[in-house]
């Protein structure tokens, strides 16, 4: 029951994220505009096959598969992408371990 309610409290955090993203890239001068689109949807598809899926090996892959494509679209398309970084990492350590009091040290030491 817990791990649920951890899991709702992420995908609000990477809600408020993507909203305030959305926000400031309309505020600035919107340069690649297809490309932010495609990869905000891949990065929404990801994370959604990640909390569909059962078996704890796709999940690993689709969240580091989700890093992968931030980490791309922050180098090249747009640095407001780097600001999902620590939420993903949150999403591959809790996959690997279970104790949340880990996933919190890893995120401080991020």
């Amino acid at each position: 029951m817990n791990q649920i309610k951890m899991e709702n409290w992420i995908i609000l955090g990477k809600l408020g994220i993507l909203v305030y993203c959305c926000i400031k890239y309309v505020e600035g001068p919107m340069e690649n505009t297809a490309a932010v689109i495609f990869f905000i949807l891949t990065y929404v598809i990801f994370n959604m096959l990640a909390y569909v899926l059962k078996p704890l090996l796709w999940k690993r892959i689709m969240f580091i598969l989700s890093i992968v494509l931030l980490l791309f679209c922050s180098v090249y398309v747009n640095p407001l992408f780097v600001l999902f970084l620590p939420m993903g990492v949150s999403d591959v350590v809790h996959c690997t371990v279970n104790d949340m009091r880990f996933v919190m040290v890893a995120l401080l030491v991020y």
